[in-house]
């Protein structure tokens, strides 16, 4: 019998491309129009998944029948006192969960780096289209490990088709089980994997939505008590009485059903915040804790994008010993572009918790003061990003020193001088006027007849002890006689605001 089965496989796998394909959309129709008892068809799809000529096209049909065919609910093995109808019922089903699997194995080892693009791209489609069409179905972790993996591929091709999968299941996932899978499978996956990830490996996962009722999650505590299913009370129909009873017990137990079932989505919800601030922790502790202090982590930048949007869910005691790790990081041995999305993260978060958190902000402005000259060295997108960081620090906040004003001003008019790029030397100019603007008493630096008592330290690393306000602004001097005529305009509106 296994030699006779063997041979037919074989003779399948030597069709034309012409015959395979018709063979192919005969099996589908088949069992698209009687689904029942047809495993032995569907075994013949997998099959044809095997076939060179027709392999991607027999991976997209069958995903579609699988799609189409597979229970709603998970497939569960029949108990002993089951009625026969069960029985056959359940039997049925898991001849199609053992079919199943074989595909999900067909689709793990088609994603491999050694097939063509085209069939890895069939199998990552297959994926994610059978997790957003059956997400109660058996084997749901083991699809999102299939996309998962498939999402640090080094080929930009196949991780950008993974990454738009991700995105749309993410938006489709009214119950977000699929969504805690996924993410809980990224978190094993990144555990080994922080230095070989993919720097936009975590873009995905920026899309998620979480319920704003969700608050005060603390990451640190990774136990999270489910819920428990109600008691349901039994009513007979012995009369007129007891049924109108059992009806209004229904109404109360669809009410109470109605809020179950959001606070079983507010524990999901929260059980997804968990592991992605965990994915997002070990990201920051493996930064921290670079051998050689330049916290060369990958998924750095995405991680503290990830805190800027994700912040405001966690606990207060959460956010200040992560706003202290922060602070840590920014004065580092950085690149210039994490070390201003360091600044960025931290005012993003600041500024969302309305001044509520008490924390010491000055590593942050020193932090700032020390990246600044860097700025020009970023692409627009990250300088945009890095006036905005400004903004949060400088310009939103209730009252800040003269001393520190007036060294902002001038360390942002030197670093214009620096500028080989139009918007971003206006973009710093616009800045500077803003903060003399916001801080008048700061205009001590334009006005021509003040008397010094101390030198300005031009190399000091924090702006408080800079001495800024014992200098002139004379570096406007310089500004106005660039090329650019904005920059021009940006200093006679400086030098018109009243002393």
């Amino acid at each position: 019998m296994k030699e006779a089965k063997e041979e037919k496989k074989e003779d399948l796998l030597e069709l034309s491309k012409e015959d395979a394909l018709k063979l192919l959309a005969y099996k589908c129709q088949i069992i698209l129009a009687s689904p029942k008892g047809k495993s032995g068809e569907l075994t013949q799809l997998l099959e044809l998944c095997f076939h060179e000529r027709v392999q991607r096209e027999a991976i997209v049909s069958l995903a579609a029948v699988f799609k189409d065919i597979l229970p709603s609910k998970k497939v569960i093995e029949p108990q002993e006192q089951a009625t026969e109808g069960t029985k056959r019922k359940v039997t049925e089903d898991m001849r199609l969960l053992l079919v199943y699997r074989e595909f999900l194995d067909i689709l793990k080892k088609g994603t491999e780096r050694q097939h063509n693009a085209r069939i890895r791209s069939a199998c990552i489609r297959a994926a994610g289209e059978l997790l957003r069409a059956r997400p109660e179905f058996n084997y749901r972790s083991e699809v999102a490990k299939i996309l998962v993996k498939a999402l640090n591929d080094k080929n930009d091709e196949i991780h950008t088709r993974t990454a738009s999968q991700l995105t749309q299941l993410f938006s489709s996932d009214v119950l977000s089980y699929c969504t805690l899978d996924v993410v809980t499978q990224a978190a094993e996956f990144l555990k080994s994997r922080m230095v070989s990830a993919r720097p936009d490996y975590l873009a995905p996962f920026m899309t998620i939505e979480i319920d704003p009722k969700i608050k005060d999650v603390d990451p640190t505590q990774m136990s999270i008590p489910r819920l428990k299913n109600k008691e349901k009370r039994k009513i007979g129909k012995s009369n007129v009485e007891k049924l109108n009873e059992m009806r209004r017990i229904e109404e109360q137990e669809k009410r109470l059903s109605a809020k179950q079932d959001e606070k079983a989505l507010l524990d999901t919800h929260t059980r997804i915040v968990t592991k992605l601030f965990v994915i997002f922790s070990r990201a920051l502790n493996h930064a921290i804790n670079d051998e050689d202090g330049s916290g060369r982590c990958p998924l750095l930048v995405e991680t503290l994008a990830g805190y800027a949007k994700f912040g405001h869910l966690v606990s207060i005691a959460y956010l200040l010993d992560v706003l202290n790790l922060l602070g840590n990081l920014a004065l580092g041995d950085l690149p210039a572009k994490a070390r201003f999305a360091c600044l960025h993260t931290a005012a993003t978060v600041l500024h969302g918790t309305d001044d509520t958190l008490k924390q010491d902000m000055r590593m942050f402005y020193r932090a700032l003061y020390e990246a600044l000259p860097a700025l020009p060295e970023l692409c627009d997108a990250d300088v945009t990003q890095a006036a905005a960081t400004v903004r949060l620090l400088l310009l939103s906040r209730k009252q800040l020193g003269v001393d520190r004003v007036a060294a902002f001003v001038k360390r942002l008019l030197q670093t214009t001088l620096m500028c080989t790029r139009k918007p971003v030397a206006v973009a710093l100019v616009d800045l500077a006027g803003q903060l003399l603007q916001r801080y008048p008493a700061s205009r001590c630096i334009l006005d021509t007849e003040q008397q010094y008592s101390a030198a300005y330290s031009a190399d000091a690393t924090d702006p408080d002890c800079a001495n800024a306000r014992c200098s002139l602004a004379w570096e406007l001097t310089l500004v106005r006689d660039m090329r650019w005529g904005a920059c021009g305009k940006g200093v006679d509106r400086i030098m018109g605001l009243p002393l």
